[in-house]
């Protein structure tokens, strides 16, 4: 009893040098990195996966798409709504934009036209009254081009969002359920005694 006793008291101190000493080369070999270092790991990681690009083919033709019709991307890949208020700002900003164009080139020729009337007339109030006219029109003119150049600047922005926005803030949805990917079409020639027509018969899904 007591060889045996003495004997796993033997093996049992050996085992726990040896596992004791692998233990401690394990920690000399891989050094543990302090909270600041994993902040930074985690710091590098969310800066690398912000911007992620992955062009797929719907992707690809959602960025055709917006940039010859800004909105119509966001659409396709299936955010209707979004695609919708970008159609609207983009057209909306540079339909104000020709507005006010059209208008200063109006108050340009009406400035021509005034100031023509104001070097004939010869009374002086005729002419200070002509004058007080050009000077208002010249005014308008001023704040037309002023509006044009912030409705410019608007369409221009919205357009350069709209392809940021399909490059990286609109995921695709998939294709809707009522695309023509799943119709069916049939174009047929119809003649019945001496009338002849044609016949497009499209069965939706």
């Amino acid at each position: 009893m007591k060889i045996s006793l003495l004997t796993f008291l033997i093996l049992f101190t050996i085992t726990e040098l040896c596992l004791g000493g692998n233990k401690k080369e394990g920690n000399i070999n891989t050094p543990l990195k302090n909270k600041q270092e994993l902040i930074n790991d985690f710091k590098l990681q969310d800066e690398r996966g912000l911007f992620d690009l992955d062009l797929t083919p719907r992707k690809t033709k959602a960025l055709i798409f917006s940039t010859l019709v800004p909105g119509s991307g966001q659409t396709y890949l299936g955010s209707e709504i979004k695609g919708m208020g970008i159609s609207l700002a983009f057209y909306g900003s540079a339909l104000a934009a020709i507005i006010a164009h059209n208008n200063a080139q109006g108050r340009e020729d009406r400035i021509k036209v005034l100031t023509q009337e104001y070097i004939t007339r010869g009374e002086y109030n005729k002419a200070e009254a002509v004058w007080q006219m050009i000077l208002s029109e010249k005014s308008n003119r001023d704040n037309d081009y002023k509006r044009r150049k912030i409705f410019t600047w608007l369409a221009v922005g919205t357009w350069v969002y709209n392809i940021f926005d399909i490059l990286f803030l609109t995921d695709d949805q998939g294709e809707s359920e009522f695309s023509l990917n799943n119709s069916h079409i049939d174009l047929n020639i119809v003649s019945s005694n001496n009338f002849h027509s044609v016949a497009l018969k499209f069965n939706l899904p």
